[in-house]
């Protein structure tokens, strides 16, 4: 018995063909995985192109009451685009979850921490924020088929930081 075939066996699997479905499992999680840290680049670098190529055409983004719901990529791409142009920011994202329902379709969920600084002012603030994703292949890649944004924790902005250090000096020791 050679050392693949031992090794599916000794895993439950029983065949060098069950070995293989997993292979094309784990190039899928690493595609998914490659897709959700290509995200933030992308908004990051405020690169549109790369942007938009990480959706199904018919995707959803939906940032729930806090920004609304964003339903095709040029609806999305315009949205990115008018934040671009009064905000910066920086994404970290972590703990990345993945799961197959099928060969074409998994979910996910991760978090990211990002901070966020306006262009007309020293405004600069840190937000910890969910994602839940649906993702799927589409023309041979694996893209968001919706993505649904939560915020978890916005700190204060600097300036808010700065207000809040001046009123307790103000207000002198306790």
């Amino acid at each position: 018995m050679d050392d693949v075939t031992d090794l599916a066996d000794r895993a439950g699997e029983g065949s060098l063909g069950r070995l293989e479905i997993g292979k094309d499992r784990m190039e899928s999680w690493i595609a998914i995985h490659d897709l959700v840290h290509t995200y933030p680049h992308a908004l990051d670098r405020h690169d549109a192109e790369t942007f938009a190529s990480l959706w199904h055409p018919d995707g959803v983004w939906d940032f729930g009451a806090d920004y609304g719901t964003y339903r095709g990529v040029d609806a999305m791409v315009a949205f990115v685009s008018r934040s671009w142009g009064i905000q910066d920011g920086h994404h970290l994202v972590t703990n990345a979850v993945i799961r197959f329902r099928d060969d074409g379709t998994a979910y996910g969920c991760s978090s990211a921490y990002a901070q966020v600084s306006q262009h007309d002012g020293p405004t600069l603030f840190p937000m910890v924020v969910s994602y839940d994703d649906e993702y799927c292949v589409h023309d041979g890649r694996w893209v968001f088929r919706e993505r649904r944004v939560a915020t978890d924790h916005r700190g204060l902005s600097a300036d808010e930081l700065d207000r809040h250090r001046r009123h307790r000096s103000e207000a002198g020791p306790r």
